[in-house]
């Protein structure tokens, strides 16, 4: 009797407001993976631009936890952001 009211209780319990949907936790770090698999195809085959995927598919591979999404955006925006200041200036973009 007691499991039951266990599980209804964790099947009824609300989720915190910016606690993702399960399907959104499974399904954008599976897309980050095929993002940086098809990035890792890319410098091997220069058919398609290898880097800009796996850009992308690194923040989708720790969507399923705000913290690591938190941190892994934090690490390529400390990477790239001497990249993206020259860019900025050589193109004159503010």
């Amino acid at each position: 009797m007691k499991v039951k009211q266990k599980v209804k209780e964790i099947l009824m319990k609300k989720k915190a407001p910016d606690e993702r949907p399960l399907w959104k936790k499974i399904l954008y770090p599976l897309i980050g993976i095929g993002l940086i698999l098809m990035g890792i195809v890319g410098w091997i085959i220069p058919v398609i631009p290898g880097f800009p995927l796996i850009i992308i598919g690194v923040p989708l591979l720790f969507f399923f936890n705000r913290t690591y999404e938190r941190k892994a955006k934090h690490l390529i925006k400390k990477i790239f952001s001497p990249f993206i200041s020259l860019v900025r200036k050589k193109h004159k973009i503010h």
